[in-house]
């Protein structure tokens, strides 16, 4: 009988602690982002013409200012279509139908020979999709 308890109450912790997560982290955003009014209230009250901000302050800005764009999402979505058509076309070709595996490598090589660095594009991508930034080592 302990067992069972044992393992249902893993799986709730495997269950709660990620959601548990999402509003940890959705509290922590709004603690910064009120921390970055007050310091940008403070500085326009002292004429202050420079703050400094820490990374967590701007990753609220820079939230902020994307919420309604939709080109990150289309970029995403264009570049990580490439590795999907790869995929799909080695599944196609797995029942008998090559051609559009073959048509996939086609505009790849055309996109290489363009001079366009389909290595760099996915990395950056893929990165910045996950949160990460690869334009500052860049």
């Amino acid at each position: 009988m302990s067992a069972i308890l044992d393992f249902l109450s893993n799986g709730a912790s495997a269950i709660i602690a990620p959601v548990a997560g999402i509003f940890t982290k959705k509290i922590e955003r709004k603690q910064a982002k009120d921390a970055l009014h007050g310091q940008l209230e403070a500085a326009r009250q002292s004429d202050a013409t420079t703050i400094v901000v820490n990374d967590q302050h701007l990753e609220t800005i820079l939230s902020q200012a994307t919420t309604t764009t939709w080109k990150d999402e289309y970029v995403t979505l264009s570049v990580v279509g490439i590795i999907n058509a790869l995929m799909l076309g080695g599944i196609l070709q797995g029942f008998g139908y090559p051609n559009f595996l073959e048509g996939v490598i086609v505009g790849i090589n055309a996109m290489i020979q363009a001079g366009v660095d389909l290595s760099f594009i996915l990395n950056a991508t893929i990165m910045a999709a996950i949160g990460l930034s690869i334009w500052r080592k860049a």
